[in-house]
């Protein structure tokens, strides 16, 4: 405390006036006075601890709801690094199958001309160019009958026809 200033609150200063009283004037008025502001202070001095007791409890109870969210929030970031693991897992396997899936059908590629070369079975191009010249030979042929047809077979056919018929 510094010199000359001398600070009292007003609460002070009413208490200690009321002991000087209390002290001064011995009487059962004085006595129940003072009982009376000390009990009165003390009822509000329990009320306002039973709050800070009441806000206290609350703030713990907050702090725990923290520390379970928090809990949980762990729990889930964990099991999202467990589900980020298991889909990198998941393309690293697609990724395999796939090039396992390309190996396998150039393997059966080859098997597959491996196996027409050893029966001796055509090669597509091969099977087209067939199908064409087929097609060309027909074309030229059923025109070289018609054309021998309508020229001098016609009566052949017939003559023959009618000694088969009778």
């Amino acid at each position: 405390m510094s010199a000359g200033s001398l600070t009292i609150s007003t609460r002070e200063l009413a208490l200690f006036v009321l002991k000087i009283f209390t002290g001064v004037v011995a009487g059962p008025i004085a006595d129940d006075v003072y009982g009376l502001l000390v009990k009165h202070e003390k009822g509000a001095f329990d009320e306002r601890l039973s709050k800070i007791e009441t806000a206290r409890q609350n703030l713990v109870d907050a702090l725990s709801a923290i520390d379970d969210m928090k809990a949980a929030a762990q729990q889930h970031q964990a099991e999202l690094v467990a589900i980020q693991d298991s889909v990198m897992k998941v393309g690293l396997e697609r990724d395999q199958l796939s090039a396992d899936r390309d190996l396998l059908a150039q393997l059966t590629a080859a098997d597959k001309d491996r196996l027409r070369a050893m029966i001796g079975a055509p090669t597509r191009l091969q099977s087209v160019l067939i199908w064409f010249g087929t097609f060309i030979f027909g074309a030229v042929m059923s025109w070289v009958l018609t054309f021998a047809y309508d020229t001098g077979i016609k009566e052949v056919l017939s003559a023959a026809w009618k000694h088969i018929t009778g």
